[in-house]
């Protein structure tokens, strides 16, 4: 029973990669046009508090645009996470200098 229920979900995510006969099934490359709009939609969706991944699964499914890959997602929230980290490096450098002083007094 847990294999069958294992088995729908897997079909119901679309960024997995499924087994097909001959091996793994391969998915198309997104486009720049694509990558661009999903990393701007990642990016102006990042602060809100709405699912992180919620956005990548519905736009392509809305647009009728083939499905990404898990690792296109992966990809797509470690450049979010450099981009907010560089975004505020001077609040993270702030933050660790007033606490290495406050242990120090």
């Amino acid at each position: 029973m847990a294999s069958v229920i294992a088995a729908r979900k897997r079909e119901q995510l679309p960024c997995q990669l499924r087994r097909a006969q001959g091996g793994l099934e391969h998915l198309p490359e997104a486009g720049f046009e694509r990558t661009a709009g999903l990393g701007i939609l990642q990016g102006l969706g990042e602060f809100l508090p709405i699912s992180s991944s919620g956005h990548l699964i519905v736009v392509p499914w809305l647009l009728s645009w083939p499905m990404q890959s898990l690792a296109f997602d992966v990809a797509l929230h470690v450049g979010t996470l450099v981009a907010v980290l560089a975004a505020f490096a001077g609040d993270w450098r702030r933050l660790l200098t007033g606490t290495v002083r406050a242990l120090r007094e």
